[in-house]
């Protein structure tokens, strides 16, 4: 549902010793639930009277190395294209970076301990958490793709398209399954907002978590950043 396009500029090597090289410009559509990168759409001017024709290449990150995710390999031109997409990503500030951002603001508004944000992926139907604080590795595995019919107070919310508040999980029925993850990660309390875009469409849910149970008059007004976060998913939304 969400992708992020740009532009990006890099020189690529066309001789085995570095020293033909080709300036190039092309286009990156990236896939947040995938971690994909796309790019396509190769232009550039001639070096030494040699002209070059790249197609599509889809690439990703693996362990600080950018590899082409059919093969897991790295080449000269994913590694030249990943240094580009870095540096753009340094300068103009990534999509999951805004995101951070956002949850950072929100959680401390709230006055909560953790937070996560889930986007929507329209193919299957989930939410996954592309932006979290303050949780352990077992609980961001445990929750990472939630359903509308799980029952989870961010699944309520995916479902219903309201807020859902759920004073202390430790106690709630729906909960019963998920105690000893919830148990582990030291929450009770959590609030989730359904994010609904401008023109209608449900483009996920942001939550944030207590350690301690609270109040239903404790239950804080929705954050002053949400609006800019549904006006940022808004300019990535793929219709």
């Amino acid at each position: 549902m969400f992708t992020q396009e740009y532009p990006v500029r890099f020189s690529y090597a066309i001789d085995e010793n570095d020293t033909l090289l080709i300036h190039l410009t092309a286009s990156v559509h990236w896939q947040p639930y995938s971690g994909t990168y796309i790019i396509n759409e190769f232009t550039g001017a001639k070096a030494a009277g040699f002209g070059i024709t790249l197609p599509e290449i889809r690439i990703c990150k693996r362990e600080s190395v950018w590899v082409h995710t059919d093969s897991e390999a790295e080449t000269r031109l994913s590694l030249a294209v990943g240094k580009a997409i870095d540096e753009h990503q340094e300068s103009e500030g990534s999509f999951l970076a805004v995101l951070d951002d956002f949850l950072a603001k929100t959680i401390a508004f709230h006055g909560a301990d953790c937070g996560n944000i889930q986007l929507f992926d329209l193919r299957s139907n989930v939410i996954q958490i592309m932006a979290h604080s303050g949780f352990n590795k077992t609980f961001l595995d445990y929750f990472k793709y939630v359903s509308a019919d799980d029952g989870t107070v961010c699944g309520n919310a995916m479902r219903f398209r309201s807020v859902n508040f759920v004073p202390d999980l430790l106690e709630d029925p729906a909960y019963i399954p998920h105690r000893d993850v919830i148990r582990n990660a030291g929450i009770r309390s959590v609030l989730s907002y359904p994010l609904i875009l401008e023109d209608g469409a449900f483009a996920g849910v942001i939550s944030t978590h207590w350690k301690r149970v609270l109040g239903e008059q404790e239950i804080p007004v929705p954050s002053a950043d949400l609006g800019g976060l549904i006006h940022f998913l808004q300019q990535y939304r793929v219709k």
